[in-house]
């Protein structure tokens, strides 16, 4: 079955060796060029403008010690399309590899199809959220296969089967793809990577980002986690722990250095970075040392328990440059925490905190998960009161920040919700960007979680406001805070909603001052940057293939304390709701009003009278700057 495959590549290798024949003259020749992409649609909050690829970076250092051009790229979709066409007329591409997640798949589907309309190139798909794409989705974004598990073997063998013609798709671990007879083909996955040592270093200073800090350095020292959180996908991957050895590591770290002096925070990005006291020891001593060459701090993640069982790990870190960890925190009823599986109570938690406060460190930060597992109005009250109390413990260096729920694939929750006390209600997540719940529990409604988290935000920053004015806060930690922002950039919650604007205890002002929404500002960007266009500059013909996306984030902006939804003063009906709410990008205007006809099409008389109605209600979201176009 693949000898369909295997021909059809002739011509595209012939044309390809005549190019690099032509292109590599005087060089050493390349087997291929592939460029390897992490984008997504651009709007409030994105990930990919302070983070990088790292795992593409593996990849990318993967193939090209084993002959291959292999570039990286992290940024908005827009600008994603642009390297792609800057690229493939200077140089060509054989091969684009799309790094997938939860909060891009649609992104990456709409991607991978324009590509394969336009160039004959070949396109793979991995990441997270591969496990969770199956026919359907190879079928809709005519990708070549996608690769679940670990992907640097699986890369590299495509990379020989599809240019070279050498092996076979059924022999590649951990590929799932569509075979020549139109069958759904999945392999199991190959053992992970036991050795992480015998992986090159990556060349993260030749990535192509849109990171707004370029002091940022993202170090990865090991794979996989212990632990088996019923919300995390990591917990979910099967594999042992397997950590780089502290030279690897620093080498990595010395070589980023050389090539961008201007580092000054490097985040190890290790879900279990303190999992071993000697290796800690180690990294400590060894950073101390680096320290003396370069001035950067760093951050990582701890698990609870980890600093409980050994305390003096802490200070240890803090001396060798430790200023920013992150905790789970997750909720503060002992009964979701259970659920959770975290193995880490309320009681863990605190006295992590009491620890970091009597050794000095100058920022902990966690999270808190909104209409989790058993949300009620009585576990959602016991974490508030829960965050208070920790915020009290540590004035002036606890972060807590706070998100919806989100059914990530093959984790205990996402596969029996109702186990925990959930129902999911969007699991695709079509009408949410982040900004609204997409669950319900047995006792609260999607809308009461949206709301919940606007509450508990305005809880958090009032506690916030009344440790800093009741002077709870040393003057030492605050000064802190701002030299932190401008040696590192470095920049808590408490430096950019407390200290810098000097709120006063004034809880109307306060109020104000998160919900407000620029809504014409976030507008304005859109366009500015080239992600979007207004619909009257969109030919008719066209626009039902282009992609509605709000600009303003719900759960900041709706205020639903009345029974019904309105936003600065404007009541909406069921049906602008409904548009608003499907109004991501991720579907294209045809295939949101198909969705929102779906609900309302009995109130009208046949679909064009909805679409003239619907088409008039979009327009006036973008009157009022709520709305634009995307493209892809």
């Amino acid at each position: 079955m693949e000898q369909g495959r295997f021909e059809q590549g002739k011509t595209e290798r012939r044309e390809r060796g005549e190019r690099l024949e032509r292109r590599e003259s005087g060089q050493k020749p390349v087997r291929g060029r592939i460029m390897l992409l992490y984008m997504q649609r651009l709007g409030v909050g994105n990930l990919h403008e302070i983070t990088e690829p790292l795992g593409l970076g593996c990849l990318a250092a993967f193939v090209e010690e084993r002959g291959y051009a292999a570039q990286v790229y992290s940024g908005p979709l827009h600008d994603a399309w642009e390297a792609v066409q800057a690229e493939m007329g200077q140089n060509g591409l054989d091969a684009l590899g799309l790094y997938c997640d939860f909060e891009n798949q649609s992104a990456v589907e709409s991607f991978s199809r324009k590509v394969k309309e336009i160039w004959p190139i070949r396109v793979f798909i991995g990441g997270p959220q591969a496990v969770a794409l199956g026919k359907g989705f190879v079928m809709r974004s005519r990708c070549d296969g996608v690769v679940r598990g670990e992907g640097e073997h699986p890369l590299h063998r495509l990379l020989e089967f599809f240019l070279h013609g050498e092996g076979s798709l059924k022999e590649i671990p951990g590929l799932a793809y569509v075979d020549t007879q139109g069958e759904w083909a999945s392999n199991p996955p190959g053992p992970p990577l036991r050795d992480l040592d015998r992986l090159p270093i990556l060349k993260s200073w030749e990535a192509r980002t849109s990171r707004r800090n370029s002091k940022n350095l993202a170090v990865l020292s090991g794979r996989g986690c212990p632990f088996h959180c019923a919300f995390c996908y990591e917990g979910s991957v099967p594999g042992k722990v397997r950590l780089r050895s502290v030279d690897h590591v620093i080498g990595e770290i010395r070589q980023a250095l050389a090539h961008r002096p201007s580092i000054r925070y490097i985040w190890f990005a290790d879900d279990t970075f303190t999992l071993d006291p000697r290796r800690m020891a180690e990294f400590s001593r060894a950073l101390t040392e680096l320290r003396k060459e370069h001035d950067f701090v760093w951050f990582c993640e701890c698990h609870p328990s980890t600093l409980i069982r050994w305390p003096d790990m802490l200070e240890m870190m803090i001396e060798a440059g430790l200023v920013r960890m992150q905790i789970g925190i997750e909720s503060g009823s002992a009964e979701v925490l259970a659920l959770y599986r975290k193995q880490a109570g309320k009681e863990e938690i605190e006295k992590v905190v009491r620890l970091a406060m009597e050794k000095g460190l100058p920022q902990l930060t966690g999270n808190i998960i909104v209409g989790g597992a058993a949300e009620s109005r009585e576990t959602f009250e016991d974490t508030k009161r829960f965050a208070q109390g920790l915020l009290e413990l540590g004035p002036g260096m606890v972060d807590i920040t706070s998100t919806f729920f989100i059914p990530l694939p093959n984790t205990a929750i996402s596969e029996d919700p109702g186990a925990f006390g959930l129902r999911l209600l969007d699991r695709e997540c079509l009408t949410s960007i982040g900004d609204i719940a997409v669950v319900e529990t047995e006792s609260l409604t999607r809308w009461e979680i949206t709301a919940m988290r606007m509450e508990f935000t305005r809880h958090v920053l009032t506690v916030m406001n009344g440790l800093y004015s009741e002077g709870k806060i040393p003057e030492e930690r605050v000064a802190l805070d701002f030299r932190l922002k401008d040696l590192y950039g470095i920049e808590s919650n408490w430096l950019q909603l407390i200290y810098r604007r000097q709120i006063q205890p004034n809880h109307d002002d306060l109020v104000s001052n998160i919900a407000k929404n620029p809504f014409e500002r976030n507008y304005s960007t859109m366009l500015d940057r080239g992600a979007a266009r207004p619909s009257t500059a969109i030919s008719p013909e066209e626009l039902d293939h282009w992609r509605p996306q709000r600009v303003i984030e719900l759960w900041t902006v709706v205020d639903e304390s009345r029974g019904y939804p309105q936003i600065g003063g404007y009541v909406l009906s069921p049906l602008e709701y409904a548009l608003l709410l499907y109004a991501t990008g991720k579907l294209t205007r045809k295939e949101a009003l198909e969705r929102v006809y779906e609900q309302f099409g009995d109130r009208f008389d046949g679909v064009d009278d909805f679409n003239a109605v619907a088409g008039k209600i979009l327009l006036s979201f973008e009157e009022r700057y709520w709305l634009v176009y995307a493209p892809l």
